[in-house]
């Protein structure tokens, strides 16, 4: 198995794993998000995931369960690397969250 790699290709971001390429689009906060299409095992109903959320789950070699967040280790939402990104309860990497005090303009924790 090869490691997920992300690069541009025709001035689109794309996702290349164990030989297929999955395009990969930004929300307005900043997040990646990645179609994996509706019949991936990783996917969620609309056929896409949140890249972080994607890694995790190559780096633990299961799905984890949705009590489980992608916390990124450095706080950069945008460096989704399989090394940045550790597996924390959700009680945890929100009491985490709140003693940091990163807040977005929006009021919400920055991840």
């Amino acid at each position: 198995m090869t490691a997920p790699r992300l690069r541009r290709l025709r001035r689109r971001l794309v996702l290349d794993h164990d030989g297929h390429r999955y395009p990969v689009s930004t929300d307005k906060r900043g997040r990646r998000r990645v179609y994996l299409g509706r019949n991936h095992p990783l996917a969620n109903r609309s056929g896409g995931q949140w890249l972080a959320r994607y890694l995790l789950a190559v780096k633990l070699g299961y799905r984890p369960a949705t009590e489980v967040h992608a916390h990124h280790r450095d706080g950069v939402r945008d460096s989704d690397t399989i090394d940045n990104i550790d597996p924390l309860p959700a009680p945890e990497h929100m009491r985490r969250k709140a003693q940091e005090q990163r807040r977005a303009s929006d009021g919400r924790f920055s991840c």
